[in-house]
């Protein structure tokens, strides 16, 4: 693994896809977030201070509550929606950070010579496996935070369980996009299939209904942790989460029987 990172250090390309990933993702965020506001509301009412509705709330009149209440449910809105907006960013970045590395390296000779000092395909992949499982958790350690800022920003303070919720789904719907990169790949040996297999999922997420609970199962595994797991996982967001070690150990096993000669 060690000559694997020096390898993929010196590539400027993988160290900036590292580097920026959390910052595109959280300034992605950030602008959603911010375009949620009603637009029926004034500018002056649009730039409200969002803690202020927490504090003001039980001393303004009738009349002003109204205001209030419509600027609450836009940060409802718009906190749930970017959230899963982020989550989708991650899971693309992660996948395209396997294809960028792993697929170029199967594409060329890089991965036999992986798997020649490594004694199998399979080992080669699992070398390439720490590498991704270190990214997500690299992603997952520096956005978790930011996301708990500006949720905060927002008037919504989710504490230290809320942290640990941002930290656990971020890292795994990163692992879920390196998972869905490695099978595709696995199978087609093809980088610009494993591109067309992340929009897919994506695509299948924005279609809504019990499909997006099973392609994108970690914003119900947010609210789950966070509402201290009284709000009970649904069965298609449980199997979402099965999958992702399926598609792993499924890649593994491909690559270990496949021949990349």
């Amino acid at each position: 693994m060690k000559w694997l990172g020096r390898r993929l250090k010196n590539d400027r390309g993988v160290v900036a896809l590292s580097v920026l990933s959390p910052m595109i993702v959280y300034f992605g965020m950030w602008r959603k977030v911010t375009s949620y506001w009603p637009t029926n509301l004034e500018g002056f009412e649009r730039l409200l201070p969002c803690n202020l509705t927490q504090q003001a709330l039980p001393k303004i009149t009738e009349g002003s509550q109204l205001l209030f209440s419509r600027v609450s449910d836009a940060q409802a809105k718009a906190l749930g929606e970017t959230l899963i907006w982020g989550l989708l960013a991650v899971f693309f970045l992660a996948g395209t950070f396997v294809v960028y590395t792993l697929g170029r390296a199967v594409s060329s000779e890089d991965f036999i010579n992986i798997a020649v000092l490594r004694g199998s395909k399979g080992g080669a992949l699992l070398e390439y496996l720490k590498v991704f499982v270190l990214y997500s958790l690299y992603i997952s350690v520096t956005l978790a935070p930011l996301l708990a800022f500006m949720f905060k920003a927002y008037a919504v303070d989710i504490h230290a369980r809320g942290l640990v919720s941002l930290l656990v789904v971020i890292f795994g719907v990163a692992l879920w996009g390196v998972a869905v990169a490695l099978l595709t790949i696995s199978l087609l040996r093809d980088s610009p299939s494993a591109i067309i297999s992340l929009f897919g999922i994506i695509l299948g997420v924005m279609a809504g209904g019990k499909i997006a609970e099973v392609l994108l199962p970690y914003h119900s595994l947010f609210i789950w942790i966070l509402s201290d797991f009284k709000i009970a996982l649904s069965p298609y967001s449980s199997a979402g989460i099965l999958l992702n070690p399926l598609f792993i150990a499924g890649a593994y096993f491909i690559f270990e029987r496949r021949d990349f000669g």
